[in-house]
């Protein structure tokens, strides 16, 4: 597995979980676990997903985020995925999935 899952609370209370690597078919169920646990553990009122170090992500980190969108949902936690990377923000458009929760895409760097 080569993807990282750690999870922050801000002052504000926001839970913020940080991926970094590839979110495939390998370590999907996993993000969607550590979110779960971090909306039990800290019942926020808002939840940040931030895929800004994800290399890659595939159908299953799709869905992945799904699950997420639903925990969120059920437990009443506004939920925005930021720094989506490029191919991660035009997957999540051409699925539709970007349309369940906020997207911030990632800052693109001037040269």
């Amino acid at each position: 597995m080569d993807a990282r899952f750690n999870t922050a609370v801000g002052d504000d209370g926001t839970v913020t979980l940080y991926a970094s690597g590839e979110i495939d078919f390998q370590c999907a169920d996993f993000l969607a676990t550590v979110f779960l646990s971090a909306l039990m553990r800290h019942r926020p009122q808002r939840a940040v997903v931030d895929l800004g170090a994800v290399r890659f992500i595939d159908s299953q980190g799709l869905a992945a985020l799904v699950s997420c969108h639903r925990d969120a949902s059920d437990a009443g936690v506004e939920l925005t995925v930021t720094n989506v990377p490029p191919l991660a923000a035009r997957l999540l458009a051409m699925t539709g999935v970007g349309t369940l929760f906020a997207v911030t895409p990632a800052a693109v760097a001037e040269e």
